[in-house]
């Protein structure tokens, strides 16, 4: 018995259409359509028309890619990762490098201006660096603490980029090493000591040490 698809004409069976299961039809028409209507071609066309319209799996696909999948979303769909994370997109900056004397940490004449006074100037991070606070964020909050763990972390965070590791560096102490020259946005994250993940109670450093 030939069969109609939605391609408007009959069919030979064997013929598998692109998107369909059974030979010519979608697998809905012979599991909804009652036999007394299975040789009525009008009908299954019909069926065929409705199945395309009603058809979900490309807003399924387009949901799972672009706000269900933090490695793939996009805009909106970031945006509802950062309210779930509590991390919203516009951060907050506030420059640490000042001018001051010497034995003050601080910076000579010609390198920096005078301090700001604690003000701070607001950022709205794009797509990529968003996603990648927030896959931070994330990783702090559900990962253990120990080195292994933080150094995976940081692999993937900063995939890519060059090596970069902690280590111990005295009691209650630890040091991130960057194997390369850091962008300003990477040293903003640096500069979060609550992003940053370590264990509770234990201070740190981070170094720029380029190959």
């Amino acid at each position: 018995m030939t069969t109609f698809c939605e391609t408007g004409g009959y069919v030979q069976p064997g013929y598998v259409a692109p998107g369909y299961v059974y030979a010519g039809v979608p697998s809905f028409v012979n599991d909804t359509l009652q036999s007394q209507y299975s040789s009525s071609p009008r009908i299954q066309k019909l069926l065929c028309g409705m199945g395309k319209q009603l058809d979900a799996s490309r807003d399924i696909d387009l949901f799972m890619s672009k706000i269900f999948d933090i490695s793939t979303a996009e805009g909106w769909g970031l945006d509802n990762w950062g309210r779930i994370l509590g991390l919203d997109r516009t951060v907050l900056i506030t420059s640490t490098a000042a001018f001051g004397f010497s034995g003050s940490g601080l910076q000579p004449f010609d390198q920096q201006p005078f301090d700001s006074g604690g003000l701070a100037s607001a950022v709205t991070l794009p797509d990529e660096d968003y996603r990648k606070l927030l896959m931070l964020k994330a990783a702090s909050n559900i990962s253990g603490s120990t080195i292994p763990i933080i150094n995976k972390i940081l692999s993937v965070i900063f995939k890519g980029r060059g090596d970069v590791f902690v280590l111990e560096t005295g009691v209650m102490r630890i040091q991130y090493t960057f194997k390369f020259i850091m962008t300003p946005f990477e040293r903003l994250i640096m500069r979060f000591d609550w992003m940053v993940p370590r264990p509770g109670c234990v201070t740190f450093t981070w170094v720029e040490e380029p190959i």
